[in-house]
């Protein structure tokens, strides 16, 4: 981590980014566009593992001693220092950092399994450590409600997000609802092991699935080229599906639901940078 840090000297850097998270989602745009680094997205500041430069790091205590309680996490008080001193956080693409997996020591084991958007046991120095910017809308499955949802960015909003449901977050980017239904039932026509889908998965999941994973292409396009099959972005977009049911699939069984999803997700993703592409080149974006 050591050009890592030499690169970002006044940058936090967080770590480890859970597959779940809607960093996950920035991270995926980033590794989708080339980039080695996103910017952290969450309405907290994932800390497991946390570099700050030593200056910020020195005021903290001071911070949270004046504006917080010992009931507030950790990641939701860092959060709010680093948006006070107008500090942005960063997250690699290749994350150095893995969850084991286990219980929670802080009492988050109801958010079920949260493993790495993209594991990399040895980091390697980047060739370039550039960073993903102008992110404006980070799309995210919500693992509570079971929906597709997509977070625009917005001042007034307290962590700076504003949360739409999907069919605002189509309209937002210009496409129809009719359009991404169409995809998906042609889509599936070319799922492997269709029947095994069927069998395992609410087909209202699958919908979200593929709407959250459309949407990722969408947004992908809006700021280029996407590398659809570059190993860095199928890796990171290989852990959408569990990082979305890890709440609602048994653990033992989620690697296996997650690969009968592993194409609706592909497919999804390609879907949306397709449609988006063709729309900026046509001028009907907005």
């Amino acid at each position: 981590m050591v050009e890592a840090i030499a690169a970002h000297p006044d940058r936090p850097l967080t770590l480890f980014a859970e597959w779940g998270s809607r960093t996950a989602s920035a991270i995926r745009v980033a590794a989708a566009l080339g980039h080695s680094w996103a910017p952290a997205v969450d309405d907290y500041l994932p800390c497991a593992a946390l570099i700050l430069p030593a200056e910020l790091a020195r005021g903290f205590d001071d911070f949270a001693v004046m504006n917080s309680t010992v009931e507030d996490p950790d990641d939701v008080v860092l959060f709010d220092y680093l948006r006070a001193l107008g500090s942005d956080a960063i997250a690699p693409v290749d994350g150095p950092v893995e969850h084991d997996g286990g219980d929670s020591l802080v009492g988050n084991s109801t958010m079920g399994v949260r493993k790495a958007v993209r594991y990399v046991a040895s980091r390697h120095a980047a060739t370039h450590e550039s960073v993903l910017t102008g992110l404006t809308a980070v799309p995210h499955y919500d693992w509570w409600e079971q929906q597709a949802v997509m977070f625009i960015q917005d001042a007034s909003s307290p962590d700076g997000w504003a949360r739409v449901r999907s069919g605002p977050a189509f309209e937002h980017l210009g496409i129809g609802t009719s359009e991404v239904d169409d995809a998906l039932e042609g889509a599936l026509r070319d799922v492997p092991d269709r029947d095994a889908l069927d069998d395992r998965v609410s087909a209202i999941i699958v919908r979200e699935v593929w709407k959250t994973a459309y949407l990722l292409g969408a947004v992908i396009a809006d700021h280029g080229a996407g590398l659809e099959d570059d190993d860095r972005f199928l890796g990171a977009l290989s852990t959408l599906a569990p990082g979305a049911l890890r709440r609602i699939v048994p653990a033992h069984l989620l690697t296996t639901i997650a690969e009968l999803l592993r194409p609706v997700v592909i497919l999804g993703a390609g879907a949306g940078i397709r449609s988006r592409s063709v729309k900026r080149e046509n001028g009907e974006t907005r």
